[in-house]
């Protein structure tokens, strides 16, 4: 989002260096934030992205149910379970809370990229618009 403002200022720059000292200058501002929240292709991809997010919470519930269904089992049994199979258990567990700690590592980190890719992508599409918009107005 700083990289698409930051597109606008440096293309209001442009358009004010290219004109002529005495030329009148006209500057517009860019509501970058609106242009995601308002428009059909920023909804499009906020719709996209919160609905990946929201499968990598379910997956993450589901996850953290079951890390949390294997504990209570150990915390039930705990006096009833051989040694080996304590161990065993406790091991299962140990492993669970690592595969939980990468899948949160993994959705974070791919959630973020989906992200970058989203806004890239209306980037690519507002940039034309701005651009004409800037010609025009010189």
């Amino acid at each position: 989002m700083k990289r698409t403002m930051m597109c606008g200022v440096w293309l209001v720059a442009l358009v004010a260096l290219a004109l002529p000292a005495t030329a009148q200058i006209s500057v517009a501002v860019i509501d970058v934030q609106r242009v995601v929240t308002d428009s059909d292709p920023g909804k499009e991809s906020l719709q996209r992205l919160r609905t990946l997010q929201d499968e990598k919470i379910a997956e993450g519930r589901a996850l953290q149910t079951e890390l949390e269904g294997l504990r209570d089992q150990v915390n039930k049994q705990r006096l009833t379970l051989s040694e080996q199979k304590l161990a065993e258990m406790s091991g299962q567990i140990e492993d669970k809370t690592i595969a939980l700690q990468r899948f949160e590592d993994d959705a974070k980190r791919s959630l973020e990229e989906a992200r970058r890719t989203a806004l890239g992508r209306l980037e690519e599409r507002i940039m034309p618009i701005i651009t004409r918009s800037a010609r025009s107005a010189a």
